[in-house]
């Protein structure tokens, strides 16, 4: 069987989540957080978007906590709420 080239969701978050413990929180970390939530907004998993943003967002510094704030906030948005 073939490898898919572009992973799952859930792989993309494992990976995120892993990247941000081993990096102890970096902006790395953050960084790799935060694409999994924007790949869950692209997939219009506004739930699990939500999820990550407010996972990553207490650690979150610079630009990568107004992104994370933006992405928050489309989400919300896109979400109905």
């Amino acid at each position: 069987a073939l490898v898919p080239l572009v992973p799952t969701l859930d792989a993309k978050v494992a990976s995120a989540r892993r990247a941000m413990a081993l990096r102890g929180g970096d902006t790395e970390g953050q960084h790799a957080l935060y694409l999994a939530a924007y790949a869950a907004y692209q997939a219009d998993d506004y739930d699990r978007a939500i999820a990550l943003c407010e996972e990553v967002g207490p650690k979150a510094t610079g630009k990568v906590k107004a992104a994370v704030d933006e992405l928050l906030t489309a989400a919300h948005g896109a979400r109905g709420d």
